[in-house]
């Protein structure tokens, strides 16, 4: 039975931002079975990445409802009579989707709409809904805070300042109590190297929060490629994935097959598994990685010896750390007093330091473009830096200049360093450590990170749900209800606590797809240069491809994006008929020896995906690295669109491909997967969406800045 989304809100997708297909696969990452015993709720956070290269965050909590006797009946072909007293149980999710982290918050929200399911409400939760998604504004990066409250519990909503380290999303000190320090400076020193890392645990929640904690600590740098924390086992193919990852399995039903599962070839040998339930890390054995340079590692230890003192896998509290509701404590366990060492703001300032003592110079070896050379082959003299570092660090550094995370970091430097604010923070913080050393007579200000006028000082108070036009004083539920658009209201007027920030945030969604004019629009922004001068010298350097070559690729690259658009519109066996002559005009372009670029290649991938199609989007994987395009995120977060979007029975190709056939665990894969849908397990399913608003239909609705926009119910329906 395959899952699919039964209710949501709202009700409708908007008009720039589209619920994800893969929801509903990525809430039931170990597939669907139905229970006799109904296990307590859970709670835990998904991670993937939309078609635009942006991450979406997906909060799940996870029950169990009985199983209608229509249903069972419609399951087994006939009529079923269970033993008296006997209960079948099946899971359902309530679900927040959106492009904000805020899980705390999510997570306090579907606790309480689920508690209130299950008791008397003298509001609707239709009304609870539509405030929390309409009338709760975004806050802006310091200043205010939302104060947020439904039933009897508060949260409170904030972003950081932009001139202070961001504050972690996660429980950053289950990371330090589940691994050492050894263990987790060697895992940091795998993500600086952009390694391929496999983090894996019997316990689902333990794995966001992890690897969030992870890329958080890496900070100012960022993780530009596969990030999946919790891999559904449908898709444990992509552990083959070419390119680097960061990705969690949470086995589900295979656990009883764990070790075989660590060892098999779906762990190729150049991956870094991490076994978080045994404090265990084993390393790549196709090539060595490089440790820390000493001296930072060494200080890098003796803070997190002050810091984060807290490794105990032992502890209880992790037994239970995927429960929505934790139990309360015992006597004993409330008297006892655990003595630990935790900070986890100097924590993160000590992985910062890191980053500041590298490299405190690297300002002196960027190639800024001159109006004689507008596009610089290379924009850092990488081998003059390495000459100025000690003997013991190059080895590390000349692999971590050669990274993704670094070459993006650079680049946004010189284009957009003067307005970026995470740049100014990291060239100021430099200064601040220099100004520190005895040595240093002369003090350079740091008037950004000194600004105490960003720091939050102000609460906003959201208003209380609408209880207007109401004709019941109370509302009782015996489970989850559909959704009835009856109770929902309009929302009401909100002043915005961030102007412009929408308006931001879709010049950079539009920003993204212009990757024709791309390169000059980045140029266009340097102060020496205007937009004649640089289209002059651009094209003087290669007439002829400029006006022949580019132009025909260009040609062929909007008609891949025209023919995406319309692709699965109509009938899929159409749309297969048309994934031929997609192919043929790939063909032609080779035979003419053009190149199509990423953005032609990602437009095939789309068309894969709606055509129903999504082994052939393997074979423009395949094309892209014959090409020597190097797949990035979004080309994996659209392939697993494909996946999920497409029927049951074409989802084996995946597991015939060549990479599959290297791995013994294929065969297991597809036979365990069919055990966790389970012979008789219904499709219970939730509600996603994304956190951008609809346009203005009213002044009410044009006032909002809603930081999450889709939230969903479900409940058992057969597919």
């Amino acid at each position: 039975y395959k899952a699919k989304v039964l209710d949501r809100f709202p009700l409708e997708d908007y008009h720039d931002t589209t619920l994800p297909p893969q929801v509903a696969m990525f809430a039931h990452p170990e597939g669907l079975t139905c229970k006799r015993a109904a296990p307590l709720p859970i709670f835990f956070t998904i991670i993937f990445t939309s078609n635009e290269g942006r991450r979406v965050y997906a909060s799940v909590l996870t029950f169990h409802d009985t199983l209608p006797q229509e249903s069972l009946d419609h399951m087994g072909g006939r009529h079923i009579e269970l033993p008296k007293g006997e209960t079948i149980w099946v899971p359902k999710c309530l679900c927040v989707v959106s492009h904000w982290p805020f899980h705390e918050a999510y997570k306090e929200f579907l606790k309480q709409l689920y508690r209130l399911s299950v008791s008397t409400s003298r509001i609707p939760l239709e009304r609870l809904i539509c405030n929390f998604m309409h009338e709760v504004p975004l806050p802006p990066e310091g200043l205010i805070r939302v104060q947020y409250t439904i039933a009897d519990k508060t949260v409170y909503i904030q972003r950081s300042p932009t001139n202070v380290l961001p504050a972690s999303r996660v429980a950053m000190e289950v990371l330090f109590t589940l691994l050492d320090k050894e263990n987790v400076t060697l895992l940091f020193t795998c993500l600086l190297l952009e390694q391929k890392i496999l983090v894996f645990s019997e316990k689902i929640s333990v794995l966001t929060v992890v690897t969030e904690a992870l890329l958080t600590l890496a900070f100012p740098f960022k993780w530009e490629h596969v990030y999946v924390p919790v891999l559904p086992l449908q898709l444990l193919e992509f552990l083959s994935a070419p390119t680097p990852f960061v990705i969690g399995v949470h086995p589900g039903s295979l656990a009883h097959r764990r070790q075989e599962f660590l060892q098999a070839a779906a762990c190729p040998d150049d991956t870094v598994v991490v076994d978080l339930d045994h404090n265990r890390i084993r390393m790549p054995v196709s090539h060595e990685v490089p440790l820390l340079p000493e001296k930072q590692r060494k200080k890098l230890r003796e803070h997190l010896e002050m810091y984060a003192d807290v490794f105990d896998p032992s502890r209880k509290s992790l037994v239970m750390v995927d429960l929505a509701f934790p139990m309360a404590p015992t006597p004993e366990e409330s008297d006892a007093k655990v003595e630990t060492k935790w900070n986890g703001q100097q924590l993160q300032y000590s992985f910062l330091r890191v980053f500041l003592s590298m490299l405190q110079r690297y300002k002196e070896y960027l190639v800024m473009p001159t109006a004689e050379d507008p596009q610089p082959e290379r924009l850092f003299r990488k081998e003059k830096f390495l000459e100025h570092c000690p003997k013991e660090s190059r080895r590390f550094l000349s692999q971590f200049l050669d990274t993704s995370m670094f070459g993006i970091f650079i680049e946004h430097r010189i284009f957009e360093g003067s307005k970026d604010s995470e740049h100014i923070f990291f060239d100021e913080a430099i200064e601040a450590k220099s100004n520190r050393s005895a040595l240093r007579f002369s003090k350079k200000p740091t008037p950004f990170l000194d600004d105490k006028l960003k720091a939050v000082t102000r609460t906003h108070v959201v208003i209380a749900p609408n209880d207007e036009g109401l004709s019941e004083s109370s509302y009782t539920y015996e489970t989850f209800p559909s959704m009835k658009p009856s109770l929902f209201c309009l929302p009401r007027e909100i002043r915005s606590l961030v102007t412009g920030e929408l308006q931001n945030r879709k010049a950079s969604m539009q920003q993204q797809h212009t990757s024709a004019l791309g390169s000059l629009q980045r140029y266009q922004r340097l102060p020496s240069f205007d937009t004649a001068s640089v289209t002059k010298l651009t094209v003087s350097k290669s007439p002829s491809t400029t006006t022949s070559q580019q132009m025909r690729e260009t040609v062929y690259g909007t008609w891949f994006l025209l023919h995406m658009i319309v692709t699965g519109e109509g009938d899929k066996s159409d749309a297969r008929d048309q994934m031929e002559l997609v192919f043929h005009i790939l063909n032609r372009m080779r035979d003419e020896t053009l190149q199509p670029d990423a953005a032609s290649y990602h437009a095939v991938l789309e068309a894969c995906g709606r055509a129903g199609v999504p082994d052939r989007a393997l074979l423009v994987l395949e094309g892209m690295q014959t090409r020597g395009l190097r797949p990035d995120a979004s080309v994996f977060g659209t392939i697993m669109k494909a996946v999920a979007s497409s029927p049951g029975e074409q989802l084996p190709a995946f597991q015939s491909s060549p990479m599959a056939r290297r791995s013994p665990t294929a065969s297991w894969t597809r036979e365990d997967s069919e055990h966790a849908r389970g012979a008789v397990s219904p499709s219970p399913l939730l509600i996603g969406g994304s956190d951008l608003p609809p346009e203005p239909t009213s002044p009410s609705e044009g006032s909002l800045e809603p930081f999450a926009a889709h939230a969903l119910a479900l409940s058992p329906r057969l597919e």
